[in-house]
């Protein structure tokens, strides 16, 4: 199979005689009409010892693009290539490097995708990195903002300035360095639309942002987002403006919807994201936030888990948290902790079993000793068996020391505050029940 343009070429050199078109290998099986017609034709002439022009022309003699074609032929200039085509090697040292607006997570020039269901809090935290952005503060896991104090670009496509106003002003954000995108009055932002598109682009290359916030993919198109075409033209135009203008872009997304229960039981996948999967294919980084219940009821207010669901430009970083918090002014404010939640679990009778022999020991028994028998007396009126209380011994042991020693008859256990030293001859290391 051949090009258009390949087809001429090799003609064009067939013609002059050229080393490229023998060294070419072109039969005719490999050229579509009218060109198969004008290479046998060649090839009959160069056979037999004709002119091949002659050839040529009576070959398209009765086309009504002939003369077109010859021209065509006429112009190409024969043992040129096609195409130039550099390697990764010509290329390559003259690419520049991935650069990041927060290492590990947001890359400068490409798509961020943040994704969580409604009500977890996107948009707080997409104004808790503008803030950090615009102030020049450090990221929540301690890394630097490679473009410190920027301006920032908020497309406010849900159209409600006041609240971001309002959040901007509790967090004593230098509000001159936040710039809102709005619809026109009665209207919606609509990046199919021209008129949209020049705006944001127009305000890209004038403020130059560090960070442009797209609040959120379902706002931002009257065309929906399950439509490839449609997703792919407005992701192309905002990957563009990234890449062209060196700015970070983070599209805030929502997730598909799933009952409560299923929410607490499944991780965050891409496939949880909303719409077309050519959306997430598009991010080279995508951004999950949950909600994770810490206690045995729900609770809206419960600590965020931060994460990494899918990047193409490195190890994943180690996920995050955060719980909302009353400021001093009275609004919410974002604290971060390092590590993120750990979702709570239904305790088992072994971890039943085990807070009881602590409090038994701690509490109960004011930190005196107690021989084993007794405690499993203690233990079985509770509902615990023998087995039970000597595997909770077992986790307990750097707490709980062996009076004198685990085979004497006068042996008994005995809580200590602070944990037991492996040389203290206390401290039991033995993994048998003890009778």
């Amino acid at each position: 199979m051949l090009t258009r343009r390949m087809m001429v070429q090799a003609i064009a050199d067939r013609l002059a005689g050229s080393d490229t078109a023998q060294k070419s290998g072109r039969k005719a099986k490999h050229f579509a009409e009218p060109w198969k017609t004008i290479w046998q034709a060649l090839e009959a002439a160069e056979a037999a010892g004709a002119p091949m022009q002659d050839a040529l022309v009576e070959a398209v003699k009765n086309d009504p693009e002939r003369d077109k074609m010859i021209a065509e032929i006429m112009y190409a200039q024969p043992g040129r290539p096609v195409g130039e085509y550099p390697s990764l090697g010509d290329i390559g040292d003259n690419l520049p490097p991935v650069q990041w607006l927060w290492n590990g997570w947001i890359p400068v020039g490409m798509i961020t995708l943040m994704g969580a269901v409604p009500g977890v809090g996107k948009t707080y935290l997409s104004l808790d990195l503008a803030r950090r952005v615009i102030h020049g503060d450090e990221f929540p896991d301690g890394a630097a903002c490679c473009k410190p104090r920027s301006n920032v670009i908020f497309v406010d496509a849900e159209n409600v300035p006041q609240i971001i106003n309002e959040r901007a002003k509790g967090w004593n954000m230098n509000r001159q360095k936040l710039y809102l995108m709005n619809p026109d009055l009665d209207d919606i932002i609509d990046f199919s639309q021209a008129k949209y598109k020049e705006r944001l682009t127009q305000m890209v290359a004038q403020l130059e942002p560090g960070l442009v916030i797209i609040d959120s993919l379902s706002s931002i198109s009257s065309k929906g987002e399950n439509n490839i075409e449609d997703v792919r033209q407005i992701l192309s135009f905002l990957n563009m403006l990234a890449r062209e203008y060196e700015t970070a872009m983070v599209i805030i997304h929502h997730l598909r919807k799933h009952s409560g229960s299923q929410m607490q039981l499944l991780d965050l996948s891409l496939d949880d994201f909303r719409g077309s999967s050519h959306i997430a294919a598009m991010a080279r980084s995508v951004i999950g936030v949950s909600i994770i219940q810490t206690g045995p009821t729900v609770d809206r207010n419960a600590p965020r888990k931060v994460e990494i669901i899918k990047t193409n430009l490195g190890p994943y970083p180690k996920a995050l948290g955060f719980i909302f918090a009353q400021g001093s002014n009275g609004g919410v404010v974002l604290l971060w902790d390092g590590k993120p939640p750990e979702p709570y679990k239904e305790p088992t009778q072994r971890d039943e079993c085990r807070e009881w022999l602590e409090d038994f020991l701690k509490e109960t028994m004011e930190g005196k000793p107690v021989k084993p028998k007794e405690v499993v007396k203690a233990a079985t009126e509770e509902g615990f068996s023998r087995a039970l209380v000597f595997q909770a011994r077992k986790e307990l042991r750097a707490h709980i020391k062996n009076t004198e020693g685990r085979k004497s008859n006068q042996n008994c256990w005995q809580w200590s505050d602070e944990e037991i030293s492996i040389t203290s001859g206390y401290y039991d290391s033995n993994d048998d029940d003890e009778s």
